[in-house]
């Protein structure tokens, strides 16, 4: 956030004044990051894994709404998974946030697709 009186760049400035503000610096470091998981195989993997998860759940009506009854049976609020996008590796915290928010009860909606098989296949 680029603002000159209440940005990100305003409190780096205050601290750091030598800090040069450049805009696309985020992007960069965003390509950078895609890089290095594609040179890191076991990372790469990592993420497609997570992504897969995510959109397994995201994708059927039926297993969010499972996702929702396990919520309200242990009376918590119900969190939203945020998909992950493979492009854009600044949105990854916020997706891996999101899943290791629901990963109990995400271990239940495995537990229950598979113990109910046949009317998810």
């Amino acid at each position: 956030m680029p603002g000159i009186y209440g940005g990100v760049s305003s409190i780096i400035l205050k601290q750091y004044s030598k800090a040069i503000y450049i805009y696309c610096v985020a992007h960069c470091l965003d390509l950078v990051v895609h890089d290095l998981t594609d040179q890191c195989a076991s990372i790469g993997n990592c993420i497609l894994y997570v992504k897969d998860i995510i959109d397994f759940i995201r994708r059927s009506p039926k297993r969010l709404i499972i996702l929702k009854e396990i919520f309200y049976q242990i009376l918590l609020s119900y969190t939203n998974l945020t998909a992950l996008c493979p492009t854009r590796r600044t949105m990854h915290a916020e997706s891996y946030g999101s899943l290791l928010k629901i990963y109990e009860q995400g271990k239940e909606i495995f537990a229950y697709i598979k113990k109910d098989a046949v009317s998810f296949s």
